[in-house]
């Protein structure tokens, strides 16, 4: 795991996220019937971009965290492998009441992705010098790698992802790295991801988001469209704006603390929320915890107690990235 880490902060790791569900709309409807179920708004987003959103339950909790790419010839939807049945469900739904067509690509496809600071260099090998044009948030398809190339990300640093057909997985791998092989591209450790999205203050759907949290409470906010008029959840989560009972803090512990869940975070020996994930960070030579406080305690700067320690809630990222200093 630290090996992995320390590829994606120095240099670059290759990950397999080939599990991950995988859809594909297409026809005049495609965009109406995924902008039907996201609390994004997709009409606001141009072709060749990536829009960050989110699938809500009709009580306003995170169902699903989803990317949704606007490709030239129609829309991915990328999701959680664990999420993928539901997120399914829900696209097939809404394709039918639009009258188009979604396929499950999960199966028939292949998703590797270059992530750390040498990211860009490799990519570049790989699919040619132009694909330095890629904004974040910017997809193309590829010829030199024959996949649909994607810059997205929640570590901080570069991160490029390459769709193609499960038939060429092994070529791409090999493809890929060859590339990074002077960077000393590795294949990747996924366990390593959570602490590294944290670092970021990037959440997890697994490690960080308990069941029945809204992106009120997790400050997953920025993924949805309030002035929507209307997504499945809505008016739910329009209610869990107003008074939420709690928030997500990223805290900072005084001392070392072995890897749990569910820790109670304590003020004066009394409970005020739980941390649900707790990490050791190789960068700050620290713990770092996320944890659900109190709303009206949940503020940066807070001194809390966790496993008898002081643990101090911070704003985020935690540090600056070696891709964002080699930007400068």
């Amino acid at each position: 795991m630290n090996n992995t880490y320390q590829l994606v902060r120095q240099s670059a790791a290759l990950f397999d996220f080939s599990a991950d569900g995988r859809f594909f709309l297409q026809g005049a409807g495609a965009e109406e019937a995924v902008n039907a179920i996201i609390a994004a708004d997709l009409e606001t987003t141009r072709e060749l971009k990536a829009l960050n959103t989110l699938l809500l339950a009709e009580d306003g909790s995170i169902t699903a965290i989803l990317w949704v790419l606007k490709s030239e010839d129609g829309i991915w939807v990328l999701c959680d492998a664990k999420q993928r049945s539901i997120v399914g469900s829900a696209l097939n739904a809404a394709a039918l009441n639009h009258n188009v067509e979604c396929q499950d690509r999960t199966e028939s496809t292949t998703c590797l992705v270059i992530i750390g600071p040498a990211a860009q260099e490799i990519a570049m090998t790989a699919a040619g010098e132009d694909i330095i044009g890629i904004p974040y948030l910017g997809l193309e398809p590829n010829t030199q790698t024959n996949s649909l190339l994607c810059r997205l990300g929640y570590t901080g640093e570069f991160e490029y992802r390459f769709i193609t057909e499960r038939a060429r997985a092994s070529e791409l791998e090999n493809q890929l790295l060859t590339a990074g092989s002077s960077q000393g591209l590795e294949r990747g450790d996924l366990s390593v991801l959570p602490l590294l999205m944290l670092e970021m203050r990037s959440l997890d759907q697994n490690t960080h988001i308990p069941s029945g949290i809204s992106p009120i409470e997790a400050g997953l906010h920025w993924m949805v469209s309030f002035k929507k008029d209307a997504f499945p959840g809505r008016e739910a989560i329009m209610t869990r704006k107003i008074s939420p009972v709690e928030k997500a803090l990223i805290l900072i512990l005084d001392g070392d603390v072995a890897p749990t869940t569910d820790v109670p975070v304590l003020i004066e020996n009394n409970a005020v929320g739980r941390c649900v994930y707790l990490a050791q960070s190789p960068t700050l030579g620290k713990t770092i915890a996320l944890a659900y406080v109190q709303a009206d305690l949940a503020w940066v700067g807070v001194i809390f107690e966790v496993t008898g320690q002081d643990a101090r809630a911070v704003s985020a990222p935690l540090f600056i990235t070696k891709t964002v200093t080699a930007g400068r």
